[in-house]
């Protein structure tokens, strides 16, 4: 049904993606919009702008890369010579700077979109005001001026960008919808002409298989739509009540500016949020793919993050075909979709230990995500430096006591040595659990390989003690091994926030 790459997308483009095979790109590429927006004018030798994701960190700064792909575009063999050619322009008239990083990053994997895009097909590129108009006319470059449809203002209530007094607040994306052809498929979607925030303020209504009714009350039987929209907007009850009749709200032609769908919020108690900084609403992914593709086409999302666009495919019966550069990114898709019974195809990941072995070798960071994410709830650390001692955190509920409803929410951490270990270690992930800062239920020590017939890092585990949890108990400190991983065997823990456990030790 889908296929997740582990990768550069623009490698795996090339290597593994046919001409004219994709029905609908939707991409979301990293971009800090946090930071100073002057940040990307400044010139090589200034500081340099923060990333989001670690895999990025490097990637907007002028060198070699930036350099190659420019090369590439102005090539007699460039896909894309009109690329080529604004790229150039664009450097001449702004320098080497992060902006003009971030634009030859983006063409020329643009470039490869356009060459897997159907002609029948659509890409909508999610960016914001920061390099919006430099992406648009880099598109009309690559795509064609005459196959752009819309720009889409994707409106939310979340807090403002900037804190700056001086200035609008920033609320809101720019989705840029361009056509493989001069035919597309196209299904128009429909809103409803009322928002979630009167919704929320009137607080009674109901959604009925796409219909959204609303409840009021209506004397003499009068109605009238306008009167009950008036009676409607003065009641803030919650539910039906018995003098109550229902109306349908008909939804509308969705136009250009979406402020029907609201962000998702930074918060564990919300149930879209995945701690992914930039994670868009699964409502948002839902709208573009509905519209923009049939059943059983194909959506290709090359940065996919989260996963929320492959969540939205799954759920819509469409094939999808996810990218990302970080095992961060692939082990959230890989979780998300285990809720819902999949299983992705995952092509470059590890699939034994000396695969393992070598990634660990190559790239450490990387491993050490990857291996957090083996563990089933556990999410790994944004910041892989100075993170004292703790790589991954999972959250589960904690009863406070029999007859009780409300719940403590317990931690659990781990820990990642890829080479050389011993019983020093298991002594120091101890100490990280009884930092006053982490105060950790549970801790597991992951390693490459079980410890050796002499050590003493199991017996040290031991001394530790037992953790109960809901009238069970668990091993307080447990080491854990890449080896047992691929021989199916994983800790003892408890029901992560939100999840299924999984075999035990």
């Amino acid at each position: 049904m889908g296929t997740l790459f582990f990768g550069d997308n623009l490698s795996v483009m090339r290597e593994h993606i046919h001409d004219e095979s994709i029905d609908l790109i939707y991409l979301d590429p990293p971009f800090n919009s946090n930071a100073d927006y002057n940040v990307l004018f400044e010139d090589e030798s200034g500081r340099a702008a923060p990333s989001q994701i670690l895999a990025y960190e490097d990637t907007w700064h002028w060198g070699h890369e930036s350099e190659l792909a420019l090369t590439d575009l102005l090539s007699d063999s460039s896909p894309c010579p009109e690329a080529g050619l604004l790229l150039d322009s664009l450097v001449r008239a702004l320098g080497t700077n992060q902006m003009t990083a971030y634009l030859a990053m983006m063409a020329i994997r643009l470039c490869e979109m356009k060459r897997v895009l159907k002609q029948t097909g659509s890409i909508y590129l999610h960016c914001d005001p920061t390099a919006s108009h430099y992406l648009k006319i880099m598109m009309d470059a690559i795509f064609g001026a005459e196959h752009y449809r819309n720009e889409i203002i994707w409106h939310y209530r979340a807090s403002a960008l900037t804190s700056a007094k001086n200035v609008f607040p920033r609320k809101h994306d720019t989705l840029l919808f361009y056509t493989g052809g001069s035919q597309w498929t196209f299904h128009r979607p429909r809103q409803d002409d009322v928002s979630e925030q009167m919704m929320q303020r009137w607080g009674r209504y109901l959604e009925e298989d796409g219909k959204t009714i609303l409840y009021g009350s209506i004397k003499h039987e009068q109605k009238e739509e306008e009167r009950s929209r008036k009676r409607i907007e003065k009641r803030t009850g919650r539910g039906p009540r018995d003098d109550d009749v229902a109306f349908e709200i008909k939804p509308s032609r969705t136009r250009s500016v979406w402020t029907d769908i609201p962000e998702v919020r930074q918060s564990h108690k919300y149930k879209e949020w995945r701690g992914f900084q930039t994670q868009k609403p699964l409502k948002l992914l839902e709208r573009i793919i509905n519209a923009s593709s049939n059943p059983g086409d194909v959506v290709l999302d090359p940065f996919c993050g989260c996963g929320t666009a492959i969540q939205a495919a799954q759920a819509t019966n469409r094939e999808w075909i996810g990218i990302d550069i970080t095992h961060l990114a692939i082990g959230l898709v890989e979780s998300r979709l285990a809720e819902v019974g999949v299983t992705p195809n995952i092509v470059g990941a590890p699939r034994d230990l000396g695969a393992a072995q070598d990634l660990a070798r190559r790239d450490p960071f990387q491993f050490e995500s990857w291996a957090v994410t083996r563990l089933d709830g556990f999410r790994p650390n944004r910041i892989q430096r100075g993170d004292g001692g703790v790589d991954g955190r999972m959250h589960f509920p904690k009863p406070n006591g029999p007859g009780r409803r409300k719940s403590d929410t317990g931690i659990a951490i781990a820990q990642v040595k890829s080479g050389h270990w011993n019983v020093q270690d298991v002594r120091e992930l101890i100490g990280a659990m009884d930092d006053p800062s982490v105060s950790a239920d549970l801790g597991i020590l992951v390693v490459m390989n079980p410890p050796g017939p002499r050590s003493q890092a199991p017996a040290t585990a031991a001394r530790a003690g037992i953790t109960k949890i809901d009238g069970r108990s668990y091993p307080r400190v447990q080491i854990w091994s890449i080896a047992d991983f691929f021989e199916g065997r994983f800790p003892n823990l408890p029901i992560a926030l939100g999840r299924e456990s999984r075999r035990l030790l």
